[in-house]
């Protein structure tokens, strides 16, 4: 026989069920929240009678037993055989000793199925029990007395089957529903061809075909669940199945045991047939479903947003702005379109607007279109409004050279050329803070009037003022005179040449003046790195004033050499500022030379040209040196984020060679460089951010001379926000976990990915603390989220239920029954006891109960009681405890339910077996207890001798403190000698 007989199981000697079982159903009772069911014999409704050995039709020579089972006592048994009263009655046990029908009857239940016992010459057997499909059929062809049989041949519906014999026997596997019919055989009996009389057969079905249920049409991104529903038989209804899902013709789940595929979140691209296919463990049974047309339908856009970086939408001219787009609701693929108000073009696509450089053109309301294709949302406007920095600060009245005398009044006016309000003006005399406000009044001039004058014009800019910018005037030179003017009117030669040599005296004194000044006024320069500016701070060159032959000179370095002005007045200047140079010196416009990189540029003839190139520029004018040398730092003009590079190049003009470069930041050094002017940061931080210059060392013939660079501000952009975990802090066990790990990524790189975790079913064992880290792409940047504690609690068992196999609980004396407990809600190890109303032993534990060869003591009421295994805990408590060292410590760990046997394992767990063959086993993990252990007390000599040995080792830390600091001021003092 096959092994996936239910009847192979048994053990050898066991008697085969032959007759098929009558249920009969009984009500369902309840009783202090137990489930119950009365278990009955059956044969209350029918006589049954069964055949030993179990195949049909039996035969005489097999020796054939007949057993009548039914109401009533042995004694009130009638036999019959062929219809007629059989002599043989007063038992329910009978060896048939003649080939023919027999039937029995027992009071009260009628008479039984007939059972037929044939002595023919050539008999076909088949198994007597019930055959499902996959199961294998054989066929037995015997000859009476079970004498010798050749040639043996099978038939189906008069059909030859052709196969491989076992002498007299035919397997055949495995068996479909078409394989039903009637069978015969026919053999060689001596010399004489003989025939047996046809059997019919029946084969019935494992499962039913299969039907697959689920929605038809669903939007985006809701959840698809199809259930593949097939009823296993009732002969075999724990067969073991497993399910197969198909997408147009594509495995999508399984093989599984179970008949539910779920797709959390569907796409427009998951649309199409569905279609799910039920084999057998084997796979020699399979049947498809019908297919089953999805259609998923997108969620047009809707809630369009805006949000602007910076926030409140304004932005300081030239800097750049980042427009960020969202829909609330919509699916599939977006696309994004960008206007502006009173703009008829296009302005940008994509969920984000980038404005790199802003200009004054920039300012307006813009809106955001998105569409799928077929439907379109737009967004309220968003105001971005230009703030523009102040520049170009001047006094008036000038010249910037103002000469007045004791006792007049003169009032100073301090403007901006550009500026967005509000604009505020604060006046320096020498340096020194004087006054508020664009005007500045001077009543009754005296000698302590004199000096120099300059404003300081402030805007603050953003939306909460953060940046703030300052354009300084060029200063105004006050010289006050005492009294009156005079007016010396000389004769003679006398006179005249007395003048002239007080002129010539005057001229000599004033220039030896001059040159003392900018002496001291160079010795006080410092090489060191320049201090960085306030952040937001606007830096000017510095224009100093000349008086050379009554003429005002503007210059970088007096009136000997040339000067290059720029405009605007920006170092370093850039390209797109559309630069205009004007060289200033000696001789005409028309003889001034220009270079670029250390090329001679083919324009002539005039001081002032347009730069249309980037590159290094100066200027040479007859009478004077050429334009003197500046050496500038230079970064990328690209916006910078954490975790990129960023290179650092200190460039001299006139092509000279830097031989070493020191790069600077906030006045601490970042580097030197022997060979080379380029440094290179990886990976940059958001503290890298601030005021960056540059020293280099240039070769003039067999010396060397240090330059210093203008500062120059870079400024760093976060790549991603620290992340936020986020999901719920409690669930129930059984269901789903979501957590999302959300950080913002940087609007000038916004496609950085998101992290999501689904946990399908948390267990009680999930409990404790998530936290999530986001990575850049090459993990040079890392950040990690603050800690979410999550609590799985289990759901207490409820809703218990019994059923029974067979089903209503009736089973024929000598059967098997199996009844199962199921629970309707339930989490976590269950643990599973029987009771028998009646009987003081426990039955069995597990989900199921076998009852084998069952007696008139197994009729009752059964019950099954659940209990988790759980609440496992460790003695004594509290879950801290503090112990000192050489203390005993005992621990006990219990369970508060869980059925005997249990055993122990330190970490205290908990575990029982269940099951008749305790192949079910469950485990209780018990909370953690700390257990902290203290030492000792030290005594008194080792406490005393830790503390000679400290005093000891702090002393000469002392002593090699002082004796490095008087090495230092001796260096000091040779390097100042």
């Amino acid at each position: 026989m096959g092994s996936q007989e239910w009847g192979a199981c048994r053990h050898p000697g066991e008697r085969w069920p032959q007759q098929r079982v009558t249920a009969s159903a009984h009500g369902w009772g309840h009783w202090d929240g137990w489930e119950a069911q009365t278990l009955g014999l059956a044969g209350t409704q029918t006589t049954q009678l069964l055949v030993e050995p179990p195949w049909r039709p039996a035969v005489l020579w097999d020796r054939v037993t007949l057993t009548c089972q039914g109401l009533g006592t042995a004694g009130a048994t009638t036999w019959y055989k062929d219809s007629q009263r059989w002599w043989q009655e007063g038992q329910d046990r009978l060896s048939v000793t003649e080939s023919g029908t027999y039937t029995c009857d027992r009071p009260g239940t009628g008479r039984s199925p007939p059972v037929t016992v044939l002595d023919d010459p050539l008999v076909l057997q088949v198994p007597a029990r019930a055959l499902l499909e996959g199961d294998t059929l054989t066929l037995r062809c015997r000859c009476r007395q079970d004498n010798h049989l050749t040639r043996v041949r099978f038939y189906w519906d008069e059909k030859e089957i052709r196969g491989s014999l076992k002498g007299t026997k035919l397997s055949l596997s495995p068996l479909q529903l078409h394989h039903s019919g009637r069978y015969r055989c026919e053999g060689m009996v001596g010399f004489w061809q003989s025939r047996s009389a046809a059997v019919t057969v029946t084969v019935q079905e494992l499962f039913s075909v299969p039907v697959l249920e689920g929605p038809r049409e669903l939007t985006e991104g809701s959840p698809l669940n199809l259930s593949c529903l097939s009823t296993p038989s009732p002969l075999r209804p724990r067969a073991p199945l497993l399910h197969v899902f198909y997408w147009d013709g594509q495995v999508v789940g399984g093989p599984q045991e179970s008949p539910q595929l779920l797709v959390p979140a569907v796409r427009v691209s998951h649309s199409g047939n569905y279609g799910c296919e039920v084999h057998s463990q084997e796979g020699s049974v399979q049947k498809s479903s019908n297919r089953l047309l999805v259609t998923v339908c997108r969620v047009p856009p809707s809630g369009v947003s805006l949000s602007v970086q910076p926030p409140g939408g304004q932005v300081a001219l030239g800097e750049s702005l980042v427009l960020s787009c969202e829909a609330a609701i919509g699916t599939g693929p977006l696309s994004f379109y960008w206007h502006r108000e009173g703009s008829g073009t296009l302005v940008g696509t994509g969920p984000h607007l980038e404005l790199r450089h802003v200009g004054d053109n920039d300012s307006g309301q813009y809106r955001c279109r998105v569409s799928d294709g077929n439907s379109v949302a737009e967004s309220d406007p968003l105001n971005v409004t230009i703030l523009v920095p102040v520049a170009n600060a001047t006094i008036t009245p000038g010249p910037l050279a103002h000469q007045v005398c004791s006792g007049d009044n003169m009032t100073l006016r301090c403007s901006v050329q550009v500026g967005s309000a509000p604009v505020t003006f604060t006046w320096l005399h020498n340096g020194q803070h004087v006054a508020q406000g664009p005007l500045l009044e001077l009543r009754d001039i005296d000698v302590g009037h004199s000096g120099t004058y300059q404003c300081v014009a402030t805007n603050q800019l953003g939306q909460d003022g953060q940046r703030v910018f300052r354009a300084h005037s060029p200063e105004l030179a006050l010289e006050v005179t005492p009294g009156s003017s005079w007016v010396t009117v000389a004769t003679g030669v006398g006179g005249a040449l007395f003048f002239l040599l007080l002129l010539v005296g005057v001229i000599v004194t004033r220039h030896r003046w001059h040159c003392v000044a900018t002496r001291k006024n160079q010795e006080r320069t410092s090489p060191d790195p320049l201090a960085p500016p306030e952040e937001g701070e606007v830096l000017y060159t510095h224009v100093m004033v000349t008086k050379r032959a009554g003429a005002h000179t503007l210059g970088l370095a007096g009136a000997q050499t040339t000067q290059i002005l720029v405009e605007p007045p920006w170092i370093p200047p850039v390209l797109w500022d559309q630069v205009t140079l004007t060289c200033q010196g000696m001789g005409t416009a028309s003889a001034a030379a220009r270079y670029k990189d250390g090329q001679r540029l083919w324009q002539e003839r005039q001081e002032r040209f347009t730069v249309t190139e980037s590159g290094t520029y100066w200027c040479d004018r007859p009478g004077t040196r050429r334009s003197p040398l500046v050496i500038v730092l230079q970064c990328a003009g690209q916006a910078l984020l954490e975790g990129g590079t960023v290179t650092l190049r200190c460039r001299i003009s006139w092509n000279r060679t830097v031989t070493s470069a020191s790069f600077y930041r906030e006045g601490k050094e970042l580097g030197r460089l022997l060979d080379g002017t380029e440094l290179s940061l990886p990976p940059l931080q958001l503290n890298h951010s601030g005021s960056n210059s540059c020293k280099g060392r240039v070769k003039f013939g067999t010396s060397e001379k240090s330059w210093q660079s203008v500062p120059v501000t870079v400024t760093l952009h976060e790549l991603f926000s620290v992340p936020v975990l986020e999901g719920p802090p409690k669930l129930t066990e059984g269901s789903p976990l979501t957590l999302s790990c959300l950080s913002t990524p940087s609007p000038l790189r916004p496609r950085a990915p998101f992290l999501h975790l689904l946990v399908p079913a948390v267990r009680v064992s999930h409990s404790g603390n998530y936290s999530c880290e986001v990575r850049s792409e090459g993990g040079a940047m890392r950040r990690s989220s603050a800690r979410l504690y999550i609590t799985v609690r289990s759901v207490p068992p409820s809703g218990v239920s019994l059923s029974a196999q067979p089903p209503g609980g009736q089973v024929a004396l000598g059967d098997g029954l199996v009844v199962s407990c199921t629970v309707a809600t339930r989490t976590g190890p269950l643990s599973f006891s029987w009771h028998q109303e009646g009987s003081g032993a426990l039955p069995g534990t597990g989900p199921h109960l076998e009852v084998r060869h069952i007696g008139d003591n197994d009729s009752g009421q059964y019950r099954c009681r659940i209990m988790p295994v759980a609440n496992a805990t460790i003695t004594p408590g509290p879950l801290a405890h503090q112990v000192h060292a050489g203390d005993n410590v005992t621990l006990r760990c219990s369970v508060q339910v869980g059925s005997a046997p249990v055993t122990f394992t330190w970490l205290c767990v908990a575990t029982n077996q269940l099951g008749q063959d305790g192949h079910r086993m469950f485990r209780a993990l018990s909370p953690e207890l700390a257990l902290e252990v203290t030492p000792v007390a030290v005594n008194v000599g080792s406490t005393l001798l830790f503390l000679l040995l400290l005093l000891a080792v702090i002393g000469g830390c002392h002593w090699w403190y002082h004796r490095a600091l008087r090495k230092s001021q001796d260096r000091l003092g040779k390097g100042w000698t």
